[in-house]
């Protein structure tokens, strides 16, 4: 959804630089960025003594709620919001002053069919995700998976597949309680995400079962993310209780095409190496190859 809203907002403002900042993306201090030069689509932190960092606290300190043109034309501030709710806020830059005030109310009509778009890709993002953890959903998962395997076929784009399942997790629940246990579930979903990248996607799968999607990657790189998740989540300081608990997970992995040509066989395969990572000790990683 960013990409395409970069792609009109380059096209019809000639942009060089456009930033993007969502709400809770702001929390974490970060926004999307784009240039022209690189014509690469990037995250990135926001240093709190540049411009823009300014203009987020103008934005929701609800001082900066209508379009504007500034810095003598290099620049336009495009807030984007449906019924009150604050959705977005672009900044779209060039290098030579282009803008004019005159042009406003078009920026303000372009700002609401942004509107429109972004909420209606944030009612689908709802659909698609697990409540508790924010991660994909399982009904998700099946489309992803279809999509990655049609890539399989046609271009011969290699795919691996991690089921991660957390150790002894009835034990928790039984101990400290259902709440203490989705608080865990919540943070080794935050854990997941954290040990991979942009394009790859993480679902809950069921109950304390997760599995990760890794696009474009061999078995041997799948086992690196995957021991770099066991890790972290292992030295994770959960907390339960007023009690720290050390939690552990098992993951099996397999591979497009080195331990499967079918959906059905890689979630078998990858099912069957986790089985064996529980059954051989549990807190490992296990690769599936036949």
């Amino acid at each position: 959804m960013k990409r395409i809203i970069i792609d009109i907002i380059s096209e019809a403002f000639g942009a060089d630089e456009i930033d993007i900042v969502m709400p809770n993306e702001y929390r974490e201090l970060g926004a999307i960025v784009w240039s022209k030069k690189g014509q690469a689509m990037s995250r990135k932190k926001v240093d709190a003594e540049s411009d823009l960092h300014t203009i987020i606290h103008e934005w929701l300190g609800g001082t900066a709620n209508e379009p504007a043109v500034c810095k003598g034309g290099k620049q336009v501030c495009m807030p984007v919001a449906k019924g009150g709710t604050r959705l977005a806020l672009i900044v779209i830059r060039v290098d030579e002053p282009a803008y004019q005030v005159s042009q406003v109310p078009l920026i303000q009509a372009m700002a609401n069919h942004i509107a429109v778009a972004f909420d209606n890709a944030m009612l689908y993002q709802i659909a698609i995700t697990d409540e508790l953890t924010g991660l994909y959903s399982p009904r998700y998962f099946r489309q992803a998976i279809s999509k990655r395997h049609a890539m399989f076929d046609e271009f011969g784009e290699k795919m691996t597949l991690l089921m991660v399942d957390i150790d002894d997790f009835k034990k928790i629940n039984d101990t400290y309680g259902h709440p203490a246990g989705d608080a865990i579930l919540k943070e080794v979903g935050r854990c997941l995400l954290s040990a991979i990248r942009t394009d790859d996607l993480a679902f809950r799968y069921g109950g304390e079962e997760f599995t990760v999607i890794l696009p474009e990657t061999s078995p041997s790189a799948g086992r690196a993310v995957a021991e770099r998740m066991r890790s972290l989540i292992e030295h994770f300081p959960f907390k339960a209780d007023q009690h720290v608990l050390t939690v552990t997970v098992s993951i099996g992995i397999a591979s497009w095409p080195a331990s499967a040509d079918t959906i059905k066989e890689i979630i078998l395969e990858a099912d069957k190496a986790l089985y064996e990572a529980k059954h051989s000790g549990k807190n490992r990683v296990v690769v599936r190859t036949v």
